[in-house]
């Protein structure tokens, strides 16, 4: 009986990884053309929490547009999110630069300052609220 469980279990864990690999290859990366067009996959795929694909629609408005302050809030974001948090901070602070009261920017550079573990500049971050 416990030999029949434990190949049901293997079974089924070999079932999810091949079901996972196949969602992934069904899922070809589309192209866009133009900033409007990757900024609707980006967020497609953001909502899909696949942030490292997501990552690379932003990454193609940054080449077009730099200073894209939208572009470089998400990507900081989604740096977050995937545990990149000294870039995370540093596309934040690039973004305050240039928007010193932008909300998000200041959101995801007291997360990143957390998770760095610099405690009292997250908190003095987020007294300027």
């Amino acid at each position: 009986m416990i030999k029949s469980i434990l190949i049901a279990i293997i079974c089924l864990g070999v079932l999810f990884s091949v079901q996972t690999v196949f969602a992934e290859e069904e899922l070809p990366l589309p192209e866009g053309k133009n900033i409007k067009e990757w900024e609707s996959i980006s967020a497609a795929l953001v909502a899909e929490k696949r942030f490292s694909e997501a990552i690379i629609y932003l990454d193609k408005i940054l080449e077009q547009e730099p200073d894209n302050l939208k572009a470089l809030t998400n990507k900081a974001g989604l740096l977050a999110q995937l545990g990149n948090y000294s870039k995370s901070l540093s596309l934040s602070n690039k973004v305050l630069e240039i928007d010193p009261n932008r909300l998000s920017a200041l959101t995801n550079k007291a997360i990143a300052l957390k998770m760095l573990n610099e405690y009292e500049k997250s908190f003095e971050v987020l007294q300027k609220y």
